[in-house]
């Protein structure tokens, strides 16, 4: 059995909590990932959970 969702959030510098623009976040052991935007957010769509 298999689900589809998405997974999102946002990347901020530690120290400051400014946003960071552009860093790549993505799955370990897959093809899947995404860019922050100019607010820091991300969204990676299609991500299949088997269980």
């Amino acid at each position: 059995m298999a689900q589809v969702g998405k997974i999102a959030g946002k990347v901020v510098d530690m120290e400051t909590k400014e946003p960071l623009i552009g860093a790549n976040v993505i799955i370990e052991g897959t093809l899947l990932g995404a860019s922050t935007d100019l607010n820091g957010n991300y969204v990676i769509l299609t991500v299949t959970m088997l269980f």
